[in-house]
């Protein structure tokens, strides 16, 4: 399961690793109660457990690509002020999970399973490092952008969280210093959508100022455009020290780089800015890794 703050998506695994089912997607319930939050997740994973059309099916796992902060060892959201998962802070998502099975009919599940957590971006990484294209660069930073920035850190194909190598703590740039607060506010779709009420002066989805932004709309151009040069200049000097040879782009607003990609393009010449945006499906691959 890719768990975003917005929405979440889901598909299964065979016993041999290959992921076979079609990704489903559902809403992430993330700012409802702990209660609604723990009952969504055994909604979605009953609903791909039943997408499973094998009358001898068992489940023996289940993997979970969240946004940090996170306790990955023992499934802990330690997410605060961000506008997601606020109710379930410092929860064990196992242990309500199981709590929870008998309610919502999930007579699938038990104590053998075993539960399994990365960080969303690393699994992203580690999914599209499966591309040929991608696998010839040896220090890449991948970057996602969506309601936060996410970040990993690659270096000859692991993953790399050595502050010493030019990497922010954990691997995560959206805590990283940047003008009035931090990266995570301005690399984000809440720091587009600040710049469509500069810019537009109304309310508006970066979706919504995507469309304008292709009808020529001169106002929507310039989100686009000063959000290029917000962008080049909070990651340039994070791909700088760490050495990299490749960017690679994916998250939801990566399906608009073309919008906003060439200040990063022109700041980091000689370096190789990949974009992939099929997210969840690289980190469908890449949860698979895990097992």
């Amino acid at each position: 399961m890719d768990v975003g703050g917005t929405g979440i998506k889901g598909t299964f695994a065979d016993e041999t690793g290959k992921v076979n089912g079609k990704i489903l997607q559902f809403a992430s319930k993330s700012k409802e109660s702990k209660t609604e939050i723990v009952n969504n997740f055994c909604r979605i994973i009953k609903e791909i457990w039943n997408s499973i059309n094998d009358g001898n099916k068992a489940l023996t796992g289940i993997a979970m690509a969240c946004p940090g902060p996170f306790d990955y060892a023992n499934g802990v959201f330690l997410i605060k002020e961000l506008g997601k998962y606020n109710a379930v802070y410092n929860v064990s998502l196992p242990d309500e999970i199981l709590k929870a099975k008998a309610e919502n009919d999930m007579y699938f599940l038990d104590e053998s399973c075993s539960f399994r957590f990365i960080n969303d971006v690393e699994a992203y990484a580690r999914g599209a490092y499966t591309r040929q294209e991608i696998k010839k660069y040896s220090r890449i930073l991948f970057l996602c952008i969506g309601t936060g920035c996410g970040s990993a850190f690659m270096a000859d194909g692991k993953i790399c969280t050595d502050t010493s190598q030019g990497v922010p703590e954990n691997g995560w740039v959206y805590a990283v210093p940047f003008r009035e607060s931090v990266i995570d506010d301005y690399i984000s779709a809440r720091g587009i959508e600040s710049l469509g009420k500069k810019h537009l002066k109304k309310q508006l989805t970066p979706h919504e100022i995507s469309k304008m932004y292709d009808e020529g709309i001169p106002s929507a151009i310039a989100v686009y455009k000063e959000f290029g040069y917000n962008l080049k200049e909070a990651i340039e000097p994070i791909v700088l020290n760490f050495n990299a040879d490749a960017v690679v782009l994916g998250g939801k607003i990566s399906r608009s780089a073309h919008m906003f990609i060439k200040p990063l393009e022109e700041g980091c010449k000689g370096i190789k800015i990949l974009i992939e945006p099929d997210t969840s499906k690289m980190t469908c691959i890449g949860l698979e890794s895990l097992f």
